[in-house]
């Protein structure tokens, strides 16, 4: 859906045709999309949450370690800044701009801005964590093997208690797997 109202705008515009239906359709998807994203993030900036990058850098991380979840729990507070900026933008674009303006926002530099963001993170990351950062590619993997639907995933268990968290209580350097498997680390 948030592809779809870009699309359906470019091509309204491009045609001559009533924006109205296109721009309902872009501003729903960017809503929807940096609205979900602002509360999932956020949610778990909460006291006594785990950050979710945290949770995220800890599955995909094999070199994670505490001294990293302060370094995580702000670049969830960035991302979660940067969905509430594009909710805010995109609202006052609309409200205050002209539509092309509002659709050029929601339909073409969000996702530039969203990479530049990502880039940037990746770029601070390794001069911050030498030789202990996960790559660019093995990040992807790691988003991708990450089950998003699993109890035992980054996303079900973002917002559970800090307590809950081993690098947060400094007794392990990566959570436990599912059942069955254990934290036996990177294979050799």
């Amino acid at each position: 859906m948030a592809l779809a109202g870009p699309v359906l705008s470019r091509w309204a515009l491009a045609s001559g045709r009533d924006v109205g239906l296109a721009s309902a359709v872009a501003g729903l998807g960017h809503a929807a999309l940096y609205g979900g994203l602002l509360f999932l993030f956020g949610r778990t900036l909460l006291p006594g949450r785990v950050a979710f990058v945290t949770a995220l850098a800890q599955r995909i991380n094999p070199r994670f370690r505490p001294a990293m979840v302060p370094y995580t729990r702000r670049v969830t507070w960035v991302w979660s800044a940067f969905f509430a900026a594009q909710l805010a933008g995109s609202a006052l674009l609309l409200a205050l701009s002209p539509l092309s303006w509002w659709l050029l926002w929601v339909g073409t530099l969000h996702g530039p801005m969203a990479a530049g963001l990502g880039i940037g993170e990746f770029l601070i990351r390794r001069r911050t964590f030498p030789g202990e950062h996960t790559g660019f590619r093995d990040t992807i993997r790691g988003i991708r093997a990450t089950s998003w639907t699993g109890r035992s995933s980054a996303a079900a268990g973002a917002s559970r208690p800090a307590t809950d968290c081993r690098a947060h209580s400094g007794s392990a350097t990566r959570r436990p797997g599912p059942a069955g498997d254990s934290a036996r680390g990177p294979a050799a």
